[in-house]
């Protein structure tokens, strides 16, 4: 088959026999054949490395299992704590023979005969470039009545996991594992922590190809002659459950100039410094312990009988995703954001439901049927834990995510929210002396600062005040107000002067003629209810209040000057931004996602606009141009991507 240049980790294993006690072995064969009725035992010696790597990168993120190039990776992600090794025959225990391709053994119904655990006293760090480490040896149990002797099995290899697994695989934990299906539908983690471990130094890995050509194959014979000086020989290679997504910005750092035409040539307007960031959508209510991807196909299909355990991602000559990666919520992800169905596997035979807030780490939206979300883009960045500086960033890890094409939805897709400050260059202001708007934009003095300040924009035009907005509007329609005779510019200020200091009360109703209703701005009713001074309602914690009934209102209102800018991380890019691609958008274990922010083209949403779950990820405006890389820890790159 072809060599895959996974950075996943590899791991040769020696299996060396011990301690024999049947009396056919007597004489320095070291199997034990457990006469007490608990099966034979065995021991594996794991030796663990990795092959060279190197980073690369391209223009666009590539599909397939090598995408863009590969990294490194730091050595908490390297570590080793603990390896567990299952060995299993064919449907009934048997031997394996006559194999040419043992990617094709991992079925369903191939049955496990052994298993093994080890925890390591001090954690090995595998090294790339092929740097062998010292032996981890690992003592396997028999799970069947017949004997492992010259018979030939195929390996697989799952490390930090703990006990768990070797307790499932026993029958020591209630349902037991008997099958490689049931072994790859088992569900890995409630939250993203279990699979990176608290520290992150503790990465949940396991095989991801029984064969690498030239490194050799995830098998392995026993033999009678097999002891600690001669040991049976086998490979396996592993990859980590979790992906990674690394954020950082180049330039910006006296703010991004914004221009009218959104390109280089246009007349400046404004800046926007980026700030801060936070990751949507982070799949952590569990994953396959084995990626699990489907056939070639065009979409994604209900059925998962044409499903394949560690299978590869294929792609045509030219880079395209031609089949999808299943996590266990692929095919409920159906445009509902309330309970999410889990495919029906062999080892959790009964479909569950998931709630949609469970199923995500900071999902995107609170919306559970069609209407309009209550979560705000101002919500992400409360002080919630989920939000960090976009300089000097520490990585985000989080589990696969994978959608049909039809659902790539901004409600499952794993996305990036960047909170920015945008610095109008002018902006509309108040004559102080006529209480009217000024004709022209005036010059902002704070201009080239990082410093915000609040701001609002109505129909398209910038104002430096709520005040500013309600003015404009207010002279527009002052005259419906007007009686016969009445001179419209002394109305106009007579009104504007009670606003400004002592609002009106009820009574004055009758004098509004009904104008109070097409207020934008919603002061009028908020005055008649109360007697506000316009300063009152437009100050910053009532803003907070009417924020969002503003937004509704067609003022998008921006305190502090905060502005936000969503972006969905592309797996696989088709190249064309109104249509949907296999797997464009989507997570996969074992990559890293480097999303580096290189162009901000324009201002951003506003903290009070809605949440948008049901928006398709393609085909939407744009404002920041990224650069993506994900790395294996493979390379997928979405070039330059305005958002």
């Amino acid at each position: 088959m072809k060599k895959k240049n996974f950075y996943g980790l590899w791991v040769a294993a020696l299996l060396m026999m011990a301690g024999g006690c049947s009396e056919e072995l007597d004489g320095g064969d070291d199997i034990n054949d457990r006469g007490d009725g608990k099966g034979e035992e065995a021991y594996v010696a794991v030796t663990i490395s990795s092959p060279t790597t190197k980073a690369l990168t391209k223009a666009n993120p590539n599909g397939g299992e090598n995408g863009d190039g590969f990294n490194d990776g730091t050595q908490d992600e390297r570590k080793i704590h603990d390896v567990t090794v299952i060995l299993y025959g064919d449907n009934d225990g048997g031997s394996l023979n006559s194999v040419t391709d043992w990617n094709q053994t991992v079925t369903a119904e191939k049955k496990i005969v052994a298993v093994g655990y080890h925890k390591l006293d001090n954690p090995e760090i595998a090294h790339p470039g092929g740097n062998n480490h010292s032996s981890v040896t690992v003592k396997i149990k028999s799970l069947i009545p017949n004997s492992l002797i010259d018979k030939e099995f195929g390996l697989i290899c799952v490390a930090n996991i703990g006990e768990q697994l070797q307790k499932a695989i026993s029958g020591e934990s209630g349902k037991k594992i008997e099958t490689v299906g049931q072994l790859g539908d088992y569900l890995v983690g409630s939250k993203i922590e279990d699979i990176t471990g608290d520290a992150k130094d503790r990465f949940v890995m396991s095989t991801h190809t029984m064969s690498i050509d030239g490194l050799g194959t995830s098998k392995v014979s026993i033999s009678t002659g097999n002891n600690e000086t001669n040991p049976a020989v086998t490979t396996a290679f592993i990859e980590r459950l979790a992906a990674k997504i690394e954020v950082k910005k180049t330039g910006g750092d006296d703010g991004y100039t914004i221009t009218d035409t959104g390109k280089e040539d246009g007349n400046e307007i404004g800046k926007v410094f980026l700030k801060n960031f936070t990751i949507v959508n982070q799949l952590q209510a569990g994953t396959y312990l084995l990626k699990r991807v489907t056939g070639i196909m065009d979409e994604l299909n209900t059925s998962n009988d044409n499903d394949t355990y560690i299978g590869d991602e294929t792609p045509t000559p030219s880079g395209l995703a031609t089949n999808f990666v299943i996590d266990p919520w692929t095919r409920g992800k159906t445009g509902s954001f309330n309970m999410i169905t889990r495919a029906q596997d062999e080892y959790n035979t009964t479909a569950g439901e998931t709630n949609y807030e469970i199923l995500y780490k900071n999902s995107f939206t609170n919306q559970e049927v069609q209407g309009a979300s209550e979560k705000l883009y101002g919500d992400f960045f409360k002080d919630n834990g989920n939000n960090h500086s976009i300089v000097n960033a520490e990585p985000v890890y989080t589990m696969e995510n994978t959608t049909s094409k039809a659902n790539q939805q901004n409600g499952y897709s794993t996305g990036a929210i960047f909170e920015g400050v945008y610095v109008p260059k002018s902006w509309y202001v108040m004559s102080n002396d006529s209480y009217k708007l000024s004709e022209q934009p005036a010059a902002n003095d704070n201009y080239g600062s990082s410093d915000g300040a609040t701001y609002y924009v109505y129909n398209t035009k910038v104002y430096n005040s709520l005040w500013a907005v309600f003015a404009d509007w207010f002279d527009a329609n002052v005259e419906r107000m007007l009686d016969k005779g009445d001179d419209k510019d002394q109305k106009y200020k007579h009104y504007m002067e009670l606003f400004a200091t002592q609002g009106l009360t009820s009574t004055d109703k009758d004098e509004l003629k009904g104008i109070e209703e097409s207020d934008p701005t919603g002061y009028l009713k908020a005055t008649l209810d109360e007697q506000l001074i316009f300063s009152e309602y437009e100050d910053k914690e009532n803003l907070n209040k009417i924020g969002a009934d503003l937004y509704e209102n067609g003022i998008s209102a921006y305190p502090d000057g905060k502005n936000y800018y969503k972006y969905w991380i592309r797996h696989s890019n088709n190249n064309d931004p109104d249509v949907m691609g296999v797997m464009e958008f989507a997570i996969v274990r074992n990559n890293i996602y480097d999303l580096t922010v290189t162009k901000v083209s324009g201002m951003g949403e506003s903290p009070f606009k809605p949440t948008d779950p049901e928006n398709p990820d393609e085909g939407q405006d744009h404002y920041i141009s990224v650069e993506i890389y994900v790395k294996d820890w493979v390379v997928r790159e979405n070039g330059d991507i305005e958002l």
